[in-house]
């Protein structure tokens, strides 16, 4: 299978949960940014750190307007959509029990089932 390895004896590093290598548990967390939600929670995260003078440096560096964001989004739904719909429900049932703990955690919405 894609997600697992025998010569590492488990789950193939780029697939594991994230709650198994980032000790989410045992870290308060002030802050979850989504990679992609990226340009808005940057935002938030640098106001948080007190950083908000650097904001138009980033910016300019990001260079992605807000259309070009939700553009983004949309193409990154539509992509995953289209992978999703690859899968079985069996598949789709295995890889919601195995990020079952990075959904609830991280705030994602499990893949839905046809």
């Amino acid at each position: 299978a894609v997600v697992s390895t025998q010569s590492t004896g488990g789950a193939n590093g780029h697939w594991r949960p994230a709650v198994e290598f980032c000790d989410v548990c045992m870290n308060t967390l002030d802050i979850i940014i989504h990679l992609e939600e990226e340009p808005a929670e940057l935002m938030v995260l640098l106001n948080k750190l007190g950083l908000m003078r650097f904001k138009d440096r980033l910016s300019q560096k990001h260079n992605a307007s807000k259309q070009d964001v939700d553009n983004s989004k949309s193409k990154s739904k539509d992509l995953m959509k289209q992978y999703a719909d690859m899968l079985n429900n069996n598949q789709i049932r295995f890889l919601n029990k195995m990020y079952a703990k990075d959904y609830m955690l991280l705030g994602y919405e499990p893949i839905p089932e046809r």
